[in-house]
């Protein structure tokens, strides 16, 4: 059996890796094979935040009203590096980014 201590250091191993969130317009679901998103935009790339609890990591990508404007948003990934093969894909309903839109995107990593 892993100790909650032995999940934490997991879980902060995690975390330093996964500094970096990118959305895209691909709209094929996810596979567990999945290197890259289907289609990055590339101005969308960038920091992520997180924040850890117990056995408990979440990670956050945010854009503002002036990012990623005129595309059909529809997928983000997380990774460590820009260009780095991703860790996690989620495919969402596909939206028109505007300036009248900010968007936060989230994954949670629970270690038990």
């Amino acid at each position: 059996m892993m100790l909650n201590e032995g999940l934490n250091r997991v879980r902060d191993l995690v975390d330093t890796y996964l500094d970096d969130g990118v959305f895209g317009t691909g709209t094929t679901a996810e596979l567990v094979s999945d290197q890259t998103l289907e289609t990055e935009v590339a101005a969308t790339e960038g920091s992520t935040t997180s924040v850890t609890v117990t056995n408990l990591l979440k990670v956050t990508r945010e854009i503002d009203s002036l990012t990623g404007n005129g595309s059909s948003l529809s997928e983000v990934a997380f990774q460590n590096n820009a260009g780095d093969t991703i860790v996690n894909r989620v495919t969402f309903s596909a939206f028109a980014k505007t300036d009248s839109v900010q968007m936060t995107a989230e994954t949670r990593w629970h270690f038990s």
